[in-house]
């Protein structure tokens, strides 16, 4: 009367453990493609910043070459006033005197020419050092972390 029934389905343990485990790799492979994002952000923020600054150092190098006495008064400047090299149309120096501290965080602070407009708000200070050595610094608000990212370069002034 009884007969023993074959029953070839998984009990609710084995579903478990396969949700648990199916789940497992999910998180972790979510993680992975995160963080994978978050590098790739973090690289073309670098990137950019490199590109800005070294189209600074061109600009710059190109106004020396001018040897205008007006470009050259405003480059040497005896008291450092920072400043950046507006590229858009004819190539000319923005002064920012009011700014005090090239990573200052401050956009405000920075001339509008300075501020390079996208997601990281990259600002762009030039100065000259004693030595005649001129400083391009671009600063950015670096999207991995609540702190600033920063790309600076150096170009030495020979004596003409």
């Amino acid at each position: 009367m009884f007969s023993k029934l074959n029953q070839a389905g998984d009990t609710i343990v084995e579903v478990l453990i396969a949700m648990a485990v199916a789940s497992l790799v999910l998180g972790v492979s979510y993680a992975a493609a995160n963080q994978n994002l978050l590098s790739t952000r973090q690289a073309q923020e670098h990137s950019e910043a490199t590109e800005i600054a070294n189209e600074q150092l061109e600009g710059l190098v190109t106004l020396i070459s001018y040897n205008d006495p007006a470009i050259d008064a405003q480059l040497n400047a005896a008291t450092p006033v920072y400043k950046c090299i507006a590229i858009s149309g004819a190539l000319t120096v923005a002064s920012q005197s009011s700014l005090v501290d090239p990573r200052a965080d401050e956009t405000s602070k920075y001339n509008a020419q300075c501020v390079r407009s996208s997601a990281a708000g990259y600002r762009i200070a030039l100065w000259k050092d004693a030595t005649e050595t001129f400083h391009v610094l671009v600063t950015w608000d670096s999207i991995s972390r609540d702190t600033q990212s920063s790309v600076s370069v150096q170009h030495k002034a020979f004596a003409r």
